[in-house]
């Protein structure tokens, strides 16, 4: 048996005693000592082509080979240049111009940097509020995380935030709206206009939220009427609408983006994780022809980073593309993603402490609850995400805990997000393994 590698005293990490990664391929990760875990999250909801795909890799050396930093105020590169041409007509933006940077949360400063650039090209500095959601998570970055509505990640450096306005959270359900089932959208967006005109004629620059509800509220799909009416408002008061993709975007959902799913084109769109599928970090600022020329006629926009606009990272990106494109992952994610919901709705189903199992593709989530009826939480204090996740991963399954979802505090959900790869035995594999740690995990806090 492989024996783990010393732990170092000088690594920073993020967990306590993390298990110490060694190999992976297709949708299974193996640690040091030889075990081996079905990857249900696909790391953070990142992994879309699996695991190991070698024409990635190799795509990867070759282009590092070439050529592997330039920077970009100066050079431009084949690889970057392809990219974009190659990723173009998948992107619900129209005459779309594709700003890469290293990550999701820099997509999102570069996208909200790209709003305030636009209005002060158009002779409108007036307009500098930014409106997002209640419960949404665009990023842990300081901007990114003011315009987040995440409760618990916000709480420690409140100081620091406050600029951005919020919302009501987007939860059928949790739903606040007081027409719910009914016309939820229409009373969101009447929601958003109300706060548009209340904080003044040519204030708020841009909306942003997550075309489905990720991170925090756990796959929360907006109802059916809800992005058609809240972009006509933005469209109305001169508002960019900037779609945040960063976990729905390259199939995940079943569509190629999430938003393709209600047919709206935004002004921007933002993308990171599948977009690269974690092979190289990657988050990509998506703007309109419209946008882009506006900023640039107007001076040009103020804006870099040390590794924007990455050859290594377009070469890899180019790579997945075409690997989604080839092993037709999308139309895969939305065979097997109902699969994958119809298997836990079924194995969880008569669970009383299970309140919603909900989903798109392969983004599907299991929201667990005190009390059935009435839909309320479990106390933080139980950490019964936490419980499942744990339990999960001694079934050899890798989840992807959240909490707060009712109240910002309160409110369990895991998600379940695998490689687009995933076969039906392993889908089902999935589902044996978290409805088995689902149980185990709420006996421990209710008894049997």
């Amino acid at each position: 048996m492989a024996v783990p590698p010393p732990a170092s005293r000088h690594l920073f990490r993020r967990a306590e005693a993390p298990l110490v990664a060694a190999r992976a391929e297709g949708c299974w990760v193996a640690d040091a000592a030889g075990n081996r875990y079905l990857d249900g999250a696909g790391g953070a909801i990142v992994v879309g082509i699996g695991h190991g795909d070698e024409r990635v890799v190799a795509a990867m050396a070759d282009q590092a080979r070439r050529l592997a930093y330039v920077h970009a105020a100066t050079f431009t590169t084949e690889a970057m240049e392809r990219y974009a041409d190659d990723l173009a007509p998948y992107v619900p933006v129209d005459d779309v111009r594709a700003y890469p940077v290293s990550g999701g949360a820099e997509a999102v400063e570069t996208a909200l940097k790209l709003a305030r650039a636009y209005h002060v090209a158009r002779g409108e500095p007036g307009r500098d509020v930014l409106v997002a959601r209640a419960g949404s998570y665009h990023g842990n970055s300081l901007g990114a995380l003011d315009v987040s509505g995440r409760v618990s990640l916000r709480a420690p450096y409140l100081p620091w935030l406050g600029r951005a306005v919020h919302v009501p959270h987007v939860s059928e359900y949790r739903c606040p709206a007081a027409t719910h089932p009914d016309r939820c959208g229409e009373w969101h967006a009447a929601e958003l206009e109300r706060t548009i005109v209340d904080l003044g004629a040519g204030r708020v620059a841009a909306f942003i939220g997550e075309a489905i509800g990720g991170a925090t509220l756990g796959a929360a799909i907006p109802p059916p009427d809800y992005w058609a009416a809240v972009a006509e408002v933005c469209r109305r008061h001169g508002v960019l609408l900037v779609v945040d993709e960063v976990m729905t975007g390259f199939g995940r959902t079943g569509r190629w983006f999430g938003i393709d799913h209600w047919g709206v084109r935004p002004d921007v769109v933002v993308v990171g994780k599948g977009a690269s599928s974690g092979y190289w970090p990657l988050g990509i600022c998506l703007a309109s022809g419209a946008v882009h020329d506006e900023v640039m006629g107007g001076g040009g926009f103020v804006h870099g980073t040390t590794f924007s606009h990455h050859p290594v990272g377009a070469a890899v990106a180019r790579a997945v593309l075409g690997r989604i494109v080839e092993l037709d992952l999308v139309e895969a994610s939305a065979a097997t993603g109902r699969r994958l919901l119809g298997g836990l709705r079924d194995a969880l189903g008569a669970e009383r402490h299970v309140g919603d199992v909900r989903g798109l593709g392969l983004l599907v989530a299991v929201e667990l609850v005190a009390d059935h009826e009435r839909r309320t939480a479990f106390p933080r204090s139980v950490r019964l995400a936490e419980r499942v996740a744990a339990e999960a991963l001694a079934r050899g399954l890798v989840v992807y805990p959240s909490t707060g979802c009712a109240d910002g505090v309160d409110g369990d959900v895991v998600l379940v997000g695998p490689p687009l790869v995933i076969s039906d035995d392993e889908v089902d594999l999935l589902v044996e393994r978290l409805a088995g740690a689902v149980g185990a995990a709420i006996t421990s806090v209710v008894g049997g």
